[in-house]
């Protein structure tokens, strides 16, 4: 990726399930104080701390996608948390993740109204993720630990809450529509495979 390096008019770079290294995000670098708002490099497994050092340093970052880059810990997401500009974040499927390890994303509170931690099978009470006051979707879709209790304290912190998909969240139950029947904004649900949410559930969250 150093050829591309002197792309200085480069705004987008998809880069997903490629074989990218923290040596290849290293040549962004020279990006970093350029156009380049948007990056994903979802499914590039080689990535790790040390290629989080170099993104972070992309100040200019919008748009951020690190699903699935099984490498990254509590340190890459204190990293990330430096990208204060970020309004959209993907950390899907990051199974070394757990719910105290998002505490420093506390930092994107002010920017960031999209957020997805697909599949994060660690993250139950969202505690931290209650902080980010800002967003407009929220993708917590197969993290099976979520609870009515967690939905409960993001209901009463997430006002500007548009988009919600709770798919797969298998303890969620009909107490849990109630709380999500609290979100006026809310135009878009997804609970799908949520198996203790019954009929009754669903008519409390979407009312005839």
């Amino acid at each position: 990726l150093g050829h591309i390096s002197g792309l200085t008019k480069l705004q987008h770079l998809d880069v997903n399930n490629c074989n990218f290294t923290d040596v290849g995000v290293g040549h962004l670098v020279a990006l970093a104080n350029k156009d380049l708002t948007s990056l994903n490099i979802q499914g590039c497994y080689a990535i790790t701390t040390a290629g989080l050092a170099h993104i972070s340093q992309m100040v200019h970052l919008t748009n951020l996608n690190i699903s699935e880059c099984e490498e990254i810990t509590v340190d890459g997401v204190a990293l990330i948390s430096k990208l204060v500009n970020l309004k959209n974040l993907e950390i899907a499927r990051s199974y070394l993740i757990t719910e105290e390890d998002l505490q420093p994303l506390s930092a994107l509170a002010k920017n960031l109204t999209s957020f997805s931690i697909v599949g994060c099978e660690d993250i139950a009470d969202l505690q931290h993720v209650c902080m980010l006051v800002n967003l407009v979707k929220l993708d917590v879709s197969w993290c099976r630990e979520i609870t009515d209790a967690a939905l409960e304290r993001c209901t009463k912190a997430m006002h500007s809450l548009a988009k919600l998909n709770l798919e797969g969240c298998d303890l969620i139950t009909d107490v849990g529509m109630h709380h999500v029947a609290e979100l006026i904004n809310l135009a878009d649900l997804h609970i799908g495979h949520c198996n203790l949410v019954t009929d009754v559930g669903d008519q409390i969250a979407v009312p005839d």
